[in-house]
């Protein structure tokens, strides 16, 4: 009987036997069951999750490609900006040579105007020292014609005067000569008495001469006066 004694130990020990896998199955089947709901539940959320990373892929495609687009244009921008910078920079460059061009010709000019004001300035010094000197000089010349100006009222007074004395010595002379030529007929007939100091008609004649030359001699230095002012006032 494989190791029973009896049918009924046998039949006793495979029915338990019989009731283990039953229980064992029904557990296995309880089991599956708890597997293919939580399968099920988890197909349900995998392919929820999947639907989600999908519409995600979708997004984060439409994203990625929106961001190249935009890289695409920043990349054009980049570009465009770099070659407006670089033309600027370019330009800023050719502004600042200029600019410091213009400075160094300023700065130049400056030294120039400085140089002529320095120039302008001593000049103005030297006319100022001319003008000082012309302005003494001719309050001298002013002076001194002012003296002439009266030396020439006594220039004119002194010519009347000569030319009055020539005619009263032409006059003298004249009668001089008569009265020598009638003195020299008296004489050959009368004897003359002894000479007395006394004033006679040469000794006037010859007092008037002298006059007259040192009226002459007045007259010419008025001239030699008048000559050098003339010419100092000519020339300035």
């Amino acid at each position: 009987m494989d190791g029973f004694k009896t049918s009924e130990e046998a039949a006793r020990f495979w029915k338990e036997k019989a009731h283990a896998y039953k229980a064992e199955l029904e557990i296995q089947r309880r089991e599956f069951k708890e597997f293919e709901e939580d399968s099920k539940s988890l197909e349900t959320e995998l392919e929820l999750e999947l639907t989600q990373t999908q519409a995600k892929n979708r997004d984060l495609n439409l994203c990625v490609a929106k961001l190249r687009n935009e890289n695409e244009l920043l990349k054009s921008r980049v570009e465009t900006l770099t070659q407006h910078e670089i033309r600027q920079h370019t330009e800023t460059m050719q502004e600042l040579s200029s600019f410091k061009k213009q400075v160094d010709d300023l700065k130049r000019h400056i030294r120039e105007l400085e140089q002529k004001n320095d120039d302008l300035e001593k000049a103005y010094r030297a006319s100022k020292a001319s003008i000082d000197d012309f302005d003494t000089q001719l309050n001298g010349v002013i002076e001194r014609n002012v003296i002439l100006e009266s030396e020439l009222d006594e220039k004119e007074q002194l010519k009347a005067l000569v030319q009055r004395m020539r005619d009263e010595t032409r006059d003298l002379r004249l009668e001089l000569s008569i009265k020598a030529q009638d003195s020299n007929r008296a004489e050959v007939q009368v004897p003359q008495p002894p000479r007395q100091p006394r004033t006679t008609p040469l000794s006037i004649v010859n007092d008037l001469l002298r006059k007259v030359g040192a009226l002459e001699t007045k007259l010419s230095t008025y001239h030699r006066k008048e000559e050098p002012s003339k010419r100092f006032v000519l020339s300035n």
